[in-house]
């Protein structure tokens, strides 16, 4: 087996082998098939029909199975076990079958669970049998001959079921309907010329490929038979190297699938709503099983990715006959028949998948899929247990943009994620409240810490805080924050400080459930002095706001923000603590007595007054500073 990718879309394994077959019929070969549930039906080349029940003998788990190779008969550790259940040999010269055209080719079967019946082409007719026990239904009329093309529609689950058969020059619908089995007539569609040579149907319209008479052209068609008489749009026409085998499959929402050497989709309108899928040459036939097409040819079997158009996976697989779905309960599977035997595709999970594809760091397909596998979750669980699991994901995926440097989609998937902000803050050393008992959880945060801590370029640096500070500041108002604000300020205020953002100041005069104590630690390590004082004032220790300005203004610590002298007379001036204005007024005087007065004429014209403050006071301490004193009066 040769594996393109190393991600294993599907395992495969032997389900049915050569000595699981009847043992008298020396020269039978498989023709058809269909499945459902644990049933297995069968169509050989001797016009027999076999029933098999098949027992999966390890469950659901893909761990520790035994993979056979498709060119395995039997042996040991087999993942499935086949149990012949009936076997019907179907002689159509019996009487009640009056103009039947002989035994031969089981070339279709399809299964309707819900009524217990299969409908199967031998050799161009059409019988119909019970689904448990192979035994042929008697239609009360003589058999539909010439059949070229069959399906039923899908969307019928109880009768009457309608069912689509393609003949010579001609599609005709019917109902089949129980009580007793009865097919009847509801529509004829005449073709000029064309055969339809393969045909599915989604409601009230079908999609076939019509094929002249010496299989020489042919062209793919929609027809709505809501109409009357029905529409014929052409699609394209069938490419000649694949005239003698077109097909057509209904994919899912009112859409179909054809082979132009290329996959196409059309919706039921004529519209193309998927990206064609490049796939290889000489493809025989296909099967949709969202978010894959499995599709084979002669040699070997594709598996392509709906989401990206991309062939995940190709083993070899010689002498191709049948490849069908088989469904129980919420695990469908893929069979695919050679001429001796049928294997199953049982899929590896998407929940692998998708970690697979995020070891390997192929993020945006991996965030694709799982989605899927959400909307999944939502159909056979509950919605909580499907948004828990896209959730996780969303973080792991952000994780993974940001140890790639892409912070813009990092933020994205780490909000939608609800990432604990807790996680974050603990990316950079220090920034955790102190006493905080927060262990770091992902894997991936503990990457990208190392690299930080490793990292040299500042410049890198200052962008990976930067994203931090963006994404604080985006989940504090998000549920995951709730009574984590104090955590989240304080951690953000550290981030300005350390890259010393001019935003710092807004910050801190705007937000008021930062961590006192971590507050002024950060901010005299990074040297913010500035800062500082503004946090001191906006946290009522006015004094200590003082200090600290006039400490920078004396030239004992260090800020080139500090907006100056000016902007501590301006202060003063304002400030209604007025033993503190007189307090420090006399430091302001000696340094610059013009500049140092406004702290007296521009107090706020709406003070309280105070004699602290009153004239008299203001004039004595004025009189060693006779320019300021001349400016007051």
């Amino acid at each position: 087996m040769a594996i393109k990718n190393k991600l294993e879309v599907f395992k495969h394994y032997l389900v049915v082998d050569q000595n699981d077959l009847p043992a008298d019929r020396v020269t039978i070969s498989i023709d058809s098939m269909d499945a459902f549930d644990n049933q297995l039906y069968i169509g050989t080349n001797e016009g027999m029909l076999l029933l098999y029940k098949i027992e999966d003998m390890k469950g659901r788990s893909t761990t520790n199975q035994v993979q056979l190779d498709f060119t395995t008969n039997r042996g040991d550790g087999r993942q499935f076990k086949a149990q012949l259940l009936h076997k019907n040999y179907f002689d159509l010269q019996q009487p009640k079958q009056k103009g039947a055209s002989g035994r031969g080719h089981v070339t279709y079967i399809k299964v309707s669970p819900q009524i217990n019946r299969a409908f199967v082409v031998i050799e161009g007719n059409l019988i119909v049998v019970h689904s448990q026990n192979l035994e042929l239904r008697d239609l009360g009329q003589s058999m539909i001959k010439n059949v070229l093309s069959f399906c039923i529609n899908e969307q019928s689950f109880q009768t009457p079921l309608e069912i689509c058969i393609g003949l010579r020059n001609q599609i005709s619908l019917y109902n089949f309907s129980l009580h007793p089995d009865q097919l009847q007539n509801t529509r004829d569609i005449a073709l000029k010329n064309e055969n339809p040579q393969s045909i599915a149907l989604d409601a009230m319209t079908i999609c076939a490929a019509l094929v002249s008479p010496d299989m020489k052209t042919g062209r793919y068609s929609l027809i709505q038979t809501r109409h009357n008489p029905a529409q014929i749009q052409e699609l394209c026409n069938i490419p000649k190297d694949e005239v003698s085998h077109p097909f057509v499959k209904r994919a899912r929402n009112g859409n179909f699938f054809f082979n132009v050497g290329i996959c196409q989709f059309t919706s039921t309108v004529g519209e193309s709503k998927h990206v064609p899928i490049l796939w290889e040459k000489n493809i025989k036939t296909s099967i949709f099983l969202f978010p894959y097409l499995v599709s084979a040819n002669s040699s070997q079997v594709f598996i392509h990715s709906m989401l990206n158009q991309q062939e995940k996976q190709d083993f070899k697989f010689k002498d191709h006959r049948a490849i069908c779905t088989s469904t129980r309960g919420d695990d469908i599977r893929v069979l695919l028949a050679s001429e001796k035997a049928v294997y199953c595709l049982k899929s590896t999970g998407l929940q692998y998948q998708v970690e697979y594809l995020l070891d390997s760091r192929q993020v945006d397909e991996a965030l694709q899929l799982a989605k899927v596998e959400h909307a999944f979750l939502k159909s056979r669980s509950t919605q909580a247990t499907a948004d828990s699991y896209l959730v996780k994901v969303k973080q792991r995926v952000g994780l993974l943009y940001l140890q790639g440097g892409d912070y813009q989609a990092a933020c994205q998937q780490l909000l939608d994620g609800q990432m604990d902000p807790r996680e974050i803050i603990s990316l950079i050393p220090g920034l955790l409240l102190k006493g905080s008992s927060y262990e770091m959880v992902h894997k991936d945060c503990e990457i990208v810490r190392g690299r930080m801590d490793q990292e040299t370029d500042q410049d890198l640096i200052n962008k990976f805080k930067n994203f931090m500070i963006t994404y604080l500041d985006a989940v504090r108002t998000e549920p995951v924050a709730f009574n984590l604000k104090e955590e989240i300020d304080t951690a953000v205020l550290g981030l300005l400080a350390q890259v010393h953002s001019k935003d710092l100041i807004p910050f801190i005069e705007t937000r008021t459930t930062v961590n006192y104590e971590a507050g002024v630690s950060v901010l005299t390590k990074e040297s913010c002095f500035y800062a500082l004082g503004i946090f001191y004032s906006f946290n009522r220790e006015t004094q200590k706001a003082i200090e600290t300005w006039i400490s920078i203004e004396n030239g004992v610590t260090q800020d080139s923000s500090f907006p100056g002298f000016s902007f501590l007379m301006e202060y003063l001036s304002n400030l209604g603590y007025h033993e503190l204005v007189m307090k420090y007024a006399k430091w302001a005087l000696d340094c610059d007595q013009l500049k140092a007065v406004c702290i007296f004429t521009k107090r706020p014209p709406d003070e309280v007054q105070s004699e602290i403050i009153s004239f008299e006071n203001v004039l004595h301490l004025l009189s060693d500073y006779p320019f300021a004193k001349k400016v007051y009066l």
